[in-house]
Order: structure tokens, then sequence, then C-alpha cells
């Protein structure tokens, strides 16, 4: 349950469950009867004052939905700094489950994932005329030379052979297929 925000709640069973729990806190009674009475008052201000929770995940850790939201957060924020343990964060599940998760849903793990999105991103700003230097900063690259070793190891050729190859080919009207991977999101099954 979320709590409603407000003030000023009167609700006399609510009243009723705490007084209880705070006579029972000063006395020495056992354990087990404080607990029930905290469950008890805990569920009872849940129902009474709250509303149910969105569900925050699908049986397999996260919904379809999360990950929409993430993969476009991960296209809005390549220049920066990400880390696995952040995109988990967002997303609410620990570095491992997420992992496990992410490449379930998608067929690659997450920082291939983010690998393949910032390769993209240079290979379009390549296509624009930009620097390797200056792609290599806008896609998040921690150097030119991470930017080449990564984009030769993808594409089989070096960012400036790829811009040569993009340059050439619009002043002779040729147009070349775009370099890519799918990494759309599968649809699930009852979603």
């Amino acid at each position: 349950y979320e709590l409603r925000a407000g003030t000023n709640v009167v609700d006399k069973v609510l009243e009723h469950l705490f007084r209880a729990l705070i006579a029972e806190l000063n006395s020495p009674s056992a354990p087990s009867v404080r607990e029930s009475l905290v469950r008890s008052f805990v569920l009872a201000l849940g129902t009474r004052q709250g509303t149910p929770a969105q569900e925050n995940s699908s049986k397999d850790g996260h919904s379809a939905t999360q990950l929409n939201r993430l993969l476009s957060w991960l296209k809005e924020n390549m220049e920066t700094r990400i880390t696995v343990g952040a995109m988990a964060s967002r997303v609410g599940l620990s570095v491992a489950h997420f992992s496990r998760e992410f490449k379930r849903a998608t067929g690659v793990t997450p920082w291939e994932y983010v690998m393949e999105v910032r390769l993209q991103r240079a290979a379009q700003l390549l296509k624009c005329g930009e620097s390797v230097c200056s792609t290599a900063m806008q896609s998040g690259f921690f150097d030119q030379a991470h930017l080449s070793r990564l984009f030769k190891q993808r594409f089989g050729m070096s960012p400036s052979a790829y811009a040569r190859q993009q340059i050439a080919a619009s002043t002779a009207g040729l147009s070349f297929p775009p370099l890519q991977r799918s990494l759309s999101v599968p649809a699930r099954d009852g979603s």
C-alpha cells in the first residue's frame, strides 16, 4: 500500500491500535505481542488510509514499461557516466538480479546494450560530419582511443574510415545502409 498524502486523519480504529501499541511498548510483555500489534497497525494504516501500490515488477523482475523507460533514459544520457548499478537502482533491483533480467528481456547484458547504443550514436554523429574526438565525447566514451577500438571491433573499420566513407558516399550521391543491430525490447506474452 501507498499512503495518501494529507494530515488531520481521524480514524478511531487506528487511534485505538496506536494507543495499544504505545502501551505495549512501555510494558514488559512478550515480543510476539508487540510484533503482532505493529503488524496490525501497519496493515490497518495501509488498508484504511492508503491505496494499493502499483505493481513494481513482473514475475520476471521488471516490467516492460520499466524497461522501456530505462532504455529511453539510457539513450538520453549516453554522454554521461552510466553504471550497471545506476541502471539497476532506476528499476529498484539489485545489480545481479537486474543484469540477469535485463539479459533475459533484451538478449544482451546491460553493458553490451550501453556500448551498442553508444556505438550507434557515434556512427550517426560521424555520418553527420562530427570529428572523431567530438563524437567520442558526445557518445559517452572515455576518449577517442576507446571509441576507435570498440568501433573497429564492432563495425570492422575505424571511425575515421567510416566518416571518410560516408563523406565520399554523400558526394557521389550514394547511400550505405545504416550500421545497425536491432536492440528492441521483445513483447512479453500476457503483457
